[in-house]
């Protein structure tokens, strides 16, 4: 079998397996068609991160990570996609019941026809070379090159500190994900590993259109979707999805994590919360445990999205529902990321940044000074830097300004909590670590910006597309009950 044969298989195997999980989540009727935009992009996502998590459960209970689980990985996303297919094959395809004339059905085909060059640029581009950046090749490939050659998760090799280059606690989507495409090829080329890159990319930008288009027109959701899709620092700066490393990738599952989140405020805010979506909270957890799964920078997200989430929803809403979503969402995490947070406890500290484990008010007031340099150099990133940033942020802020009263409300206020507890992050990071404050923040925070990118985009589309009435609402619903 060629290789692009079986890199194909992998893909449809990963697209199958997502679309098979995905689906109790995103159901709203019996007769809902299966493959949307938002359904397409959330299996791409939920497939590729199941895969890498499955591998990891089964090798932490001592099965080999072989060319054995990859085949069988595979075949069973066929097996449970296809019947989900198969069941819902009278519903199969998009139905669009908005009405839409002439011109906006062309424009509509015209933003797919962009992002499918898009993403064929990227494709093509992105295999033209192997893994060759620092990040991407000692912290992510050689795992994945461990993991494929020892096949076991006990390898000594992922243990040494000098050769996984004081890496060793780093999350292992990447290179489980990657081993996996070694496994199928049975043999390791990180040309091809690559391809994840670019199918992550596609998965971020349908599930952003999918879900954007329950609350605005469909052409405004597209229109903001072929912008993010342009973000320069995720496409097509050499850092962002044409590389092996993990911010992408991250910024991909943190920002379908946030839409569903600001979905489900979205819908409160234009009904009566007699009904909130649980599908939505789940999918947003799941997506949010692969962001941790990915990288660290997930878990400082994860207690941002959550206590935002909560503080908004109680606050606008005074509704029990607004107990139950954060729970159901941390639950879910908990869950899923539980066992990789049992694994590595395992592995040994050291010289990573270990920033939980160095936080405390003391060394925050004494390392105060630092935000005398790290505050103006953020600002600087963010508004000036646009060239090979982006100009989101100027986005963001242009939208908060020429309609004030609608950032007010609390879907968008849930965005500006993200983002600003992000940025907070970030600051924050730079006063804990054990580098020298400069060097730290000036390898690190453009690509940390990177990650939260999607958000600002998705700001300034709920700012001003024209809204839209929320859809039927999910079979998988909470009441809300009666206002706390």
């Amino acid at each position: 079998m060629t290789t692009a044969a079986i890199l194909l298989l992998a893909l449809a195997g990963q697209w199958l397996l997502g679309l098979a999980a995905a689906r109790p989540l995103l159901r709203r009727t019996p007769s809902s068609p299966l493959l949307t935009a938002e359904s397409s992009g959330l299996a791409i996502l939920i497939g590729v991160a199941l895969t890498a998590w499955l591998s990891f459960i089964y090798g932490l209970c001592g099965g080999p990570l072989n060319a054995a689980l990859s085949w069988t990985l595979t075949l069973a996303g066929f097996a449970a996609g296809g019947t989900v297919i198969w069941r819902n094959r009278r519903h199969l395809l998009e139905q669009d019941q908005t009405p839409a004339d002439a011109d906006e059905k062309s424009f509509i085909r015209l933003c797919h026809a962009v992002l499918l060059i898009l993403f064929l640029a990227l494709l093509a581009q992105t295999l033209l070379t192997p893994q060759h950046l620092w990040d991407e090749r000692a912290i992510f490939a050689i795992k994945s090159a461990v993991l494929f050659e020892d096949e076991t998760l006990r390898s000594p090799s992922l243990t040494h500190s000098d050769f996984v280059q004081g890496h060793p606690r780093y999350p292992l989507l990447i290179p489980l994900a990657e081993r996996h495409i070694y496994g199928l090829l049975d043999s390791r080329d990180d040309r091809w590993s690559k391809v994840l890159f670019p199918w992550l990319y596609l998965g971020l930008t349908l599930s952003f259109a999918g879900v954007l288009q329950r609350h605005v027109k469909k052409s405004a959701a597209w229109l903001f979707t072929i912008a993010l899709a342009t973000v320069p620092c995720l496409m097509p700066h050499e850092y962002g999805f044409l590389s092996g490393q993990a911010d992408a990738p991250v910024g991909s599952f943190h920002a379908v994590s946030v839409l569903y989140l600001w979905s489900i405020l979205r819908r409160a805010s234009n009904a009566p919360v007699s009904h909130v979506s649980l599908g939505d909270a789940l999918a947003a957890g799941a997506c949010a445990a692969a962001a941790a799964f990915t990288k660290d920078e997930g878990i400082a997200q994860i207690m941002v999205d959550a206590a935002a989430l909560a503080v908004i929803g109680l606050v606008a809403f005074r509704s029990r529902a607004f107990v139950i979503l954060p729970a159901a969402f941390l639950a879910t995490i908990v869950l899923t990321l539980g066992p990789w947070m049992w694994y590595r406890q395992s592995l040994p500290l050291t010289n990573e940044m270990n920033y939980f484990g160095r936080l405390s008010p003391g060394l925050l007031w004494q390392r105060r000074d630092t935000l005398n340099w790290s505050v103006p150099h953020v600002l600087r990133r963010l508004f000036l830097e646009w060239r090979t940033l982006g100009l989101q942020w100027w986005l963001m802020l242009v939208a908060l300004l020429t309609a004030p009263r609608i950032a007010m409300r609390p879907p968008q206020l849930f965005l500006i909590a993200d983002v600003i507890g992000a940025l907070a992050a970030l600051v924050v990071a730079g006063m804990l670590a054990p580098a020298e404050l400069q060097d730290h923040l000036r390898g690190s925070s453009d690509r940390y910006l990177m990650q939260i990118a999607p958000i600002a985009v998705l700001f300034a589309a709920a700012q001003w597309a024209a809204p839209m009435g929320d859809s039927q609402h999910r079979s998988g619903v909470v009441s809300a009950g009666d206002n706390a």
